[in-house]
């Protein structure tokens, strides 16, 4: 072989791997372990700003650095060596109390110096010069996501999702993991088994999520189809939220589509959220009525279930997760009033989304309110006061929330103690907020009760029949839904 020959092997070997680096999407474990600390940055050589008004839309460009500030969160510093079509006009015309428009908006584009390219959409930056007339533009940017590209000789099967979760949060768990050490080139190895997985198969989806102590969990997915469906994402993390009851914070998303490989960064934000409702079940394994053993197949049920409900949804959020994020943030406050009346609203918003088919008047008394509205629209009184009954009788033909809930208490979805204790609960934080005439121990008996109805309404909406965790009750006991007759 001449040595010719041997060069052109080595510039084949050396544009392969360059092109394979520069489609990489990955994070080194130093990466993720700077992002754990809030501690990552990265240099970039290469760094676009572009503006979003059309056809000659601003751009700078130049070298800059992204760097991930204490609060969790990630900001852009752009040295702009080059500068087109920047018009000041669109940012002197912003007032206070207008919406920003579009096109005060950029599009980051910013290759970093291990050749990956990140993108970052919709910042609003700050533009400042130095004594020579440079731009030095600085924003926030409450995610990044960047691209790549598996080369073809590495063999791939189906799709995956993985999620890095920096924060505490307790998981059932019915798998052990092994982890190895080894020092000194082998000398010393250590194996140590823990109890720290759960892992469980639902919807074509399996699921492996492993508590890192002190304060981490990575979700992993697999999926059998090169192509992932819609929002999936975004699912899987409602339907966590749901069963476990607290709102899950990922830091990092890596997704693989057949060779295609895309790693998200979210910003977290400026404080925990600490929600004190409380989950459907458990966090542990509960004991199996059937068998009499430890078991973690109805966390696995709950969860089917709901994933199962919302994962055609062609919404970016489904509005159950709406209802469960507001009911968390109203529980994060120590202010019991602003729960109480987010749960009461929540449940309203779910009993007419949900079960909109409920309550709806019957043929005849549909007829016999028509009937009404007819004599009303020949009577000869007064117009103002004619238009307010006309008004007043049409909305009979509109079901009402009572309607709906006393029909589910009919199909034995709900209690009628839960019902009225919705009623009583709702009334006096809408028409009697912080000046309620309710003691403050049958307010929080209250509280407990529709937080068990709030729950009970999603069961029925998602076809979940099994244990659930009746904190409305002394003790805390584990009971089933529906109850028995």
């Amino acid at each position: 072989m001449t040595p010719g020959s041997v060069d052109h092997k080595n510039r084949d070997m050396q544009r392969s791997f360059h092109v394979s680096f520069n489609r990489s999407s990955n994070l080194s474990d130093r990466e993720t372990e700077s992002l754990k600390q809030g501690t990552w940055e990265i240099d970039c050589p290469n760094m676009s700003l572009k503006g979003r008004s059309k056809p000659n839309a601003a751009l700078f460009s130049g070298a800059g650095l992204i760097r991930q500030n204490a609060d969790r969160g990630f900001t852009v510093r752009l040295y702009s060596t080059r500068q087109r079509n920047f018009d000041a006009s669109a940012w002197n015309a912003l007032r206070s109390g207008t919406i920003v428009p579009d096109c005060a908006f950029y599009d980051l584009v910013a290759q970093d110096s291990k050749g990956r390219e990140w993108h970052s959409h919709q910042l609003l930056p700050n533009f400042n010069q130095t004594a020579r007339g440079k731009n030095i533009i600085e924003g926030y940017l409450s995610f990044l996501s960047c691209e790549g590209r598996i080369p073809r000789h590495i063999r791939v099967i189906g799709s995956s999702i993985a999620f890095k979760v920096f924060a505490h949060i307790e998981i059932p768990k019915n798998e052990t993991t092994i982890r190895r050490q080894s020092t000194a080139r082998g000398q010393q190895r250590a194996v140590s088994r823990s109890f720290t997985a759960w892992k469980f198969r639902c919807s074509g989806l399996d699921f492996l999520v492993v508590e890192e102590a002190p304060d981490g969990l990575t979700i992993n997915v697999r999926y059998a189809k090169n192509k992932l469906p819609a929002n999936l994402e975004t699912r899987i993390i409602e339907a966590f939220q749901f069963v476990l009851g607290k709102p899950i914070p990922w830091t990092i998303l890596q997704k693989r589509a057949a060779r295609k490989t895309t790693t998200v960064l979210q910003a977290q934000p400026l404080r925990g959220m600490t929600s004190r409702l409380m989950a459907p079940l458990p966090p542990q394994r509960i004991i199996d009525a059937k068998t009499n053993k430890l078991t973690t197949s109805h966390h696995r049920r709950l969860f089917a279930s709901f994933l199962r409900h919302i994962i055609d949804s062609e919404q970016p959020q489904h509005p159950l997760w709406g209802q469960l994020n507001a009911a968390y943030e109203a529980s994060a406050s120590t202010f019991l009033d602003a729960k109480a009346l987010t749960l009461t609203v929540a449940i309203e918003s779910i009993v007419a989304g949900e079960f909109s088919k409920l309550g709806n008047l019957s043929q005849p008394d549909k007829k016999a309110v028509e009937a009404a509205l007819s004599l009303l629209q020949n009577w000869n009184g007064e117009q103002k006061i004619k238009n307010r009954i006309i008004g007043s009788v049409q909305q009979i033909l509109n079901p009402r929330t009572g309607d709906r809930m006393r029909e589910l208490v009919t199909r034995r979805a709900i209690t009628p103690e839960q019902n009225k204790a919705w009623q009583k609960l709702r009334n006096a934080s809408a028409h009697s907020y912080q000046a309620s005439a309710i003691a403050h121990e049958e307010f929080i008996k209250l509280v407990q009760q529709n937080e068990v109805l709030f729950y009970h309404l999603i069961f029925c909406a998602i076809g979940y029949k099994g244990p659930y965790l009746d904190f409305s009750s002394e003790g805390w006991p584990i009971r089933q839904y529906p109850q028995n007759p």
